[in-house]
């Protein structure tokens, strides 16, 4: 198990910390839910977001997650990492989607 976040990680904290959204990160194994590692939790709310690499996630698989957390009362926000990209179009894409989360 990783204890640091990877490079893809570390930049949506950075985003999220530039947001001054409340999230730590759990990646790390230092909250384990229904038997993941959730990557991301909210300090004081019911939300989790999971970064996702296209390398290693079917898109599929982001509605189960969703659908697996929710089943606690979690709700969950799925980030793929093309996201990430330092272009303005998808950084302002992903502001919002980010910050309408939070709104929920």
């Amino acid at each position: 198990a990783r204890t640091e976040p990877n490079n893809a990680e570390m930049t949506l904290f950075g985003i999220m910390t530039y947001l001054e959204l409340p999230y730590k990160y759990t990646g790390n194994g230092s909250f384990i839910f229904m038997g993941m590692a959730p990557d991301f939790v909210h300090k004081t709310k019911r939300k989790i977001i999971e970064l996702y690499g296209e390398r290693w996630h079917a898109p599929e698989e982001e509605q189960e997650r969703i659908d697996l957390f929710a089943r606690s009362d979690y709700q969950t926000l799925i980030v793929w990492s093309k996201e990430l990209r330092p272009r303005p179009r998808e950084r302002k894409l992903l502001y919002k989607k980010l910050r309408d989360f939070e709104e929920l």
